[in-house]
């Protein structure tokens, strides 16, 4: 590996993380791919993140701190600054990374230079390492153009586990003001400008899911609404600057249909709560 200019930066923003982060990290110590630095940012965790991440010894590992808690958003956009690889996968401090993610991904991107973005099919495990299952969304769309046509009405692509070219990622960065869904907000962008984006036929990663992500009334309602925030403000954004497209068009398509199936939500919703 050359510690100056590595082929991947891994970035693995951790915070509070302790109980899985020993695996994920093992994850991508041991990748059939070795030409990457990891770099771990510890966003003001007070368990023992810190320490376990300082109790590895290998130099492809570079630890930075906030000294406070930043949050995700504002701890991606400064390891996108830091990172000094040709291109930038992404990693949870909870997931874990098969051993030919890297591999995979470094190769579809040399070969198609065209692709800014390049995902894989997940697994979803539980808090014990269980798999429990698929995600029908990421299932339903493997080739480019399935992506195209599904993304503008929900999000297919696991954001663990792309893999982006770093000047993509540079000039679009994760916008603020996109809590919670700031990877849906940042593939909308990047493919209403024409670039690619693809995913590997193959599982390699698995992806945790825990008790509080488990479906429920309120989890469908503020999902629902996160997708219509994210897709109004894109929509804006792309009028202010008088881009407006049949990608768009779709986008603003998805946007009503996310509000016909938001309002029986939100009335089972307000029944409940009475």
């Amino acid at each position: 590996m050359n510690s100056e200019n590595p082929k991947v930066t891994v970035l693995m923003p951790v915070y509070n993380g302790e109980r899985h982060l020993r695996e994920a990290i093992e994850s991508i110590l041991t990748q059939a791919f070795t030409d990457f630095e990891f770099l771990i940012i510890n966003d003001g965790s007070t368990d023992h993140s810190a320490e376990i991440v300082e109790s590895y010894t290998d130099p492809r590992i570079r630890l930075m701190h906030n000294e406070q808690n930043s949050g995700l958003i504002a701890t991606l956009n400064n390891g996108i600054d830091l990172a000094q690889g040709k291109y930038i996968a992404r990693m949870d401090c909870d997931d874990i990374s098969l051993s030919q993610r890297l591999s995979r991904q470094v190769k579809f991107l040399d070969e198609n230079p065209d692709c800014a973005v390049v995902a894989v099919k997940i697994v979803l495990i539980n808090a014990d390492g269980r798999e429990i299952g698929d995600w029908k969304g990421d299932r339903n769309a493997t080739t480019e153009d399935e992506i195209r046509r599904r993304l503008p009405i929900i999000s297919c692509i696991a954001h663990p586990g792309v893999m982006i070219r770093k000047p993509i990622i540079a000039k679009y960065r994760y916008d603020p003001s996109q809590h919670y869904a700031e990877d849906y907000d940042l593939w909308l962008r990047i493919a209403s400008d024409g670039y690619q984006i693809a995913k590997i036929d193959e599982v390699l990663l698995k992806y945790r899911v825990h008790s509080a992500q488990i479906t429920s009334i309120n989890n469908h309602v503020r999902f629902g609404l996160a997708n219509i925030r994210i897709k109004a403000n894109f929509l804006l954004g792309r009028i202010v600057k008088f881009k407006f497209g049949s990608f768009e068009l779709r986008v603003l398509l998805g946007l009503f249909q996310d509000l016909v199936l938001l309002v029986p939500k939100l009335i089972v919703k307000s029944f409940v709560k009475n």
